[in-house]
């Protein structure tokens, strides 16, 4: 008799504890995924941030947290992993009743972009392991990766050209609504900023001083295009480092810099413009423009943006054009350009060491010379 009072209580408490479990064991459960940070360099080592929390009294033995995610998000733990286009990662857990645990995964951002999670998968157990239990949590977290700066020793001459061109003349006009001070009249001063109520206080003829107005701005425009048959992502990538690399350099030096490209925003599918700006906001908003840059989405008419942006920017912009094709409708549409801009530079990246037979692919050299460098990158 006892033991089939036994046997019947181990029945009970297993179809019970069965019960219990399918019917509470995401009940106050908690799972959170995060990104250390909203933004990062190329390159750069951050860590993903994975929070459970358990409040009730019902343990969990274990329980799995499965995600994925870009596979350019490199990890290193693989045995954690599959790594195929996505990278689907899985973790562990042994989670106790009224339990927090946190847990800090390092991972490098491998290449630039816009990376998200919008779901978690979590699945678990009961005590004796008769059941499996599945649920799905929403997330968001978002992590946009900036383009690696590059070097630009070879071009060094190139930019300070048109470094200098803009440093030397966007300083032209007095700006009147920029008041900075008084100080005494000059002859070359202009009778319409005589100061007279400064005067009459001093005794002496005293003139208004004004903040200078930027005259001279710069315009990046960046082509791009599907793979070729020399032309692969990693030039293109090259590419769009090197558009944030210069567009920084300028914005540093205070000049007002715009952007334009041809490829298509991962999330609007939209082209890339922004427009003419300075500061850290604003070279934030052209990092996160250029992170943005879906390569596999179909890319726009460049010389239709070429001839937009003469019109747009006229006689006060130099335009620095980034393009690895060398084709002749592009070479008009430049050749106009330099017609109506203040100053150009067409920079072509190509690809060091080719071989015979790919070198006959490359852009004619004899057309190289100040306003069109070439710049080579390695494969």
């Amino acid at each position: 008799m006892p033991i089939l009072v036994m046997l019947a209580a181990a029945v009970i408490a297993y179809y019970l504890q069965k019960w219990l479990y399918r019917k509470y064991w995401n009940h106050n459960l908690s799972v959170e995924v995060r990104f250390e940070h909203a933004q990062a360099f190329e390159g750069e080592r951050l860590h993903l941030l994975e929070t459970v929390i358990n409040r009730k009294l019902l343990p969990l033995p274990w329980l799995a947290v499965k995600l994925h995610m870009s596979h350019h998000l490199a990890f290193g733990d693989e045995a954690n992993a599959v790594v195929s286009d996505y990278y689907y990662r899985h973790d562990m857990y042994s989670v106790l009743l009224f339990q927090r645990i946190d847990r800090r995964i390092p991972f490098t951002c491998g290449r630039r972009g816009y990376f998200r999670i919008r779901s978690i998968d979590l699945i678990s157990n009961d005590v004796l392991g008769a059941s499996k239990l599945v649920d799905n949590c929403a997330c968001r977290t978002d992590l946009t990766v900036f383009p690696a700066p590059v070097d630009m020793s070879e071009m060094e001459l190139e930019m300070k050209r048109v470094m200098g061109n803009v440093i030397a003349q966007r300083f032209i006009n007095p700006d009147p609504f920029e008041f900075r001070g008084i100080r005494e009249y000059a002859p070359t001063d202009s009778i319409k900023t005589v100061n007279f109520k400064a005067s009459a206080k001093t005794g002496m003829l005293m003139t208004n001083m004004y903040a200078p107005t930027v005259s001279r701005e710069l315009c990046v425009l960046l082509h791009l295009k599907q793979n070729t048959d020399w032309i692969g992502d990693g030039v293109l990538e090259k590419s769009i480092s090197l558009a944030g690399t210069i567009a920084a350099r300028f914005i540093g030096e205070g000049v007002p810099v715009s952007l334009y490209c041809n490829g298509a925003d991962i999330i609007t599918d939209e082209g890339i413009d922004v427009h003419s700006g300075s500061g850290e906001r604003h070279l934030d908003m052209l990092y996160t423009a250029l992170a943005r840059i879906d390569l596999n989405l179909p890319v726009r008419n460049m010389c239709d943006c070429i001839a937009e942006q003469a019109r747009r920017g006229g006689d006060n912009t130099i335009f620095v054009l980034i393009s690895a094709f060398d084709e002749d409708d592009l070479r008009d549409a430049y050749a106009d350009l330099r017609l109506t801009a203040f100053d150009t530079l067409w920079i072509v990246p190509t690809i060091k060491y080719l071989s015979w037979n790919e070198q006959n692919a490359r852009p004619d050299e004899e057309r190289f010379n100040e306003h069109i460098i070439k710049w080579e990158v390695e494969r």
